[in-house]
């Protein structure tokens, strides 16, 4: 990383007075590969968080210096992306950010001029927030194109995250006939060495079937300690539920005719497997389960930057008196929220069970429909969360499995994301101006 740092902490200091902002203006604070970060764009975005603050009776809790110098880096890390995406395309038409905004509007039950009005009247300056809401989007369909397509989400993920949702029907979307040995742990936990001999018999046994020397057919028939009714040489599996994790994640990895050239060790014992087919499971596919769904709203501040963990939660406590004084929470959403839900007033649309984080989650199914929570913590940062209505509707489980696979997508992206941005701020050519 190329960084010019010339004297910045006692330039920024220069700032503090009203006579030296006023010489900031038309000047430069810091360049940033191909663009420019003006001292006025600096100053008016720290302007624009003291006003938040200051509405709510709170003052910035660091020096002017370090407050003005997290800002300034915010400002890089953005440019750094807008230049990325302009870089490879990424562009927001005039009429597409005015589609948006209508679309944004009708949402809230407005005309975009009463939505752009009611921002207005809130003190929006909108030429600022149409260039933050534009770079938004902007930044979304970067982070789409650049960072999703490195997140890969597994078969086996899925169905793990689905299984940890009470109340909800696991099934694959494949049948797998497998043929297995199961050879009981002798007492588990309790007794270290008859669970070491079983172990070490079930190996015995696995090596003896690896090697030639019994037939997996034979050696059911020897070893295998399931009920004698169910010492078939085949089964069909089509509901993940009724057996050990263990297992189903394991095929859900194996290829036909393939023996697992492991033991799987469950809390019963151990078992051999082999898998003998695998084809698709229609029936399924359409098969309907019930998922309960609620329709919510939130406004999100991060914890980040010039924003501490005590500032963002008081932050969201002033909001929520203000909603609970008579002010729409949608607006609010639109003017403070700090994700990309902000354009739609909050407005998450209707969530199913397991969509959201756990934390978030167990605030939203306590609140009584139309009930706005109290700041709840996420590693997302704090969130105040109005449940809207609340259903339940019939899924198909394919579908269930697309739901699930966009969340752990989502989820994992995050994490991607923030080593995405770093490398690309760490590799961005950067000269500090101030003076």
């Amino acid at each position: 990383m190329k960084i010019k740092l010339i004297t910045f902490a006692a330039a920024i200091t220069i700032c503090v007075s009203l006579n030296a902002q006023a010489q900031m203006i038309d000047g430069v604070a810091a360049i940033v590969n191909n663009n420019i970060i003006t001292q006025k764009e600096l100053l008016n975005n720290a302007d624009a968080i003291e006003k938040q603050l200051a509405a709510s009776g709170k003052k910035i809790q660091v020096s002017r210096q370090e407050f003005l110098k997290e800002v300034l880096e915010r400002l890089i890390s953005d440019k750094v992306q807008i230049q990325r995406a302009r870089d490879v395309s990424i562009t927001l038409s005039d009429a597409e950010f005015n589609s948006i905004i209508e679309s944004t509007a009708k949402q809230n039950n407005m005309t975009s001029a009463q939505f752009l009005e009611n921002l207005q009247k809130a003190g929006v300056k909108m030429a600022q927030w149409k260039e933050e809401q534009r770079n938004n989007i902007i930044l979304g369909r970067l982070r789409q194109k650049e960072v999703e397509p490195l997140v890969k989400v597994s078969e086996s993920e899925i169905d793990s995250y689905l299984s940890s949702l009470t109340g909800v029907t696991v099934a694959p979307l494949e049948e797998f006939n497998i043929s297995r040995i199961f050879i009981p742990n002798g007492g588990g936990d309790l007794d270290k060495d008859a669970l070491n001999k079983s172990r070490d018999k079930a190996q015995k046994v696995l090596d003896d079937i690896t090697s030639g020397s019994i037939t997996f057919e034979k050696a059911i028939s020897y070893y295998s300690k399931v009920p004698e009714s169910e010492k078939q040489n085949e089964i069909i599996i089509s509901d993940f539920s009724q057996i050990p994790v263990e297992i189903s994640t394991v095929l859900l990895r194996m290829q036909r005719q393939q023996l697992w050239p492991y033991l799987i060790e469950t809390k019963s014992g151990f078992y051999i497997i082999r898998l003998n087919n695998r084809q698709n499971n229609d029936k399924m596919r359409n098969k309907a389960v019930q998922i309960p769904q609620t329709k919510v709203r939130q406004i999100l501040i991060r914890v980040a930057g010039a924003t501490s963990e005590k500032e963002a939660k008081q932050r969201l406590i002033d909001i929520k008196k203000r909603i609970d004084n008579g002010e729409d929470m949608a607006t609010l959403a639109t003017l403070y929220s700090q994700d990309g839900s902000a354009m739609s007033g909050g407005n998450m649309n209707w969530v199913s069970q397991g969509e959201m984080v756990p934390e978030f989650e167990q605030a939203m199914n306590l609140l009584p429909a139309g009930k706005v929570s109290i700041p709840v913590r996420t590693d997302y940062g704090y969130h105040l969360i109005q449940v809207i209505d609340r259903r339940v509707k019939d899924v198909g489980i394919g579908q269930q499995r697309e739901t699930a696979r966009r969340v752990l997508t989502e989820r994992k992206t995050e994490i991607v994301y923030q080593d995405w941005v770093r490398n690309l701020r760490e590799k961005a050519f950067v000269d500090y101006k101030i003076k």
